[in-house]
């Protein structure tokens, strides 16, 4: 749920997303998924934002088995403008 006047920060996970698709010409929420460890519904939310605010395009079923495609060619205005740093480190996972 959107609420109006307060922004949208990203969690580190986000910023890896985003990362990745600028690491790639194109990319499936599956390609993605695989790529950061996370489910391909949390991609497509976090990607969805971006897509609404005209930072990642999507092409509608030109992907593996009729996915649907993200390019970020504006990417790194969205991980500028959330704060996030390229290479970061993500936390070794099962360390609790």
């Amino acid at each position: 749920m959107e609420t109006p006047g307060v922004e949208w920060l990203a969690t580190d996970l986000q910023r890896e997303i985003l990362d990745e698709l600028t690491d790639r010409p194109t990319a499936t929420t599956r390609e993605i998924a695989d790529a950061v460890d996370c489910s391909k519904e949390h991609v497509r939310e976090t990607l969805g934002r971006l897509v609404e605010q005209d930072l990642v395009a999507r092409t509608e079923g030109t992907g593996d088995h009729g996915a649907d495609e993200y390019r970020g060619d504006d990417v790194t205005d969205a991980l500028a403008g959330l704060g996030a740093e390229r290479n970061h480190q993500r936390p070794p996972t099962g360390s609790h």
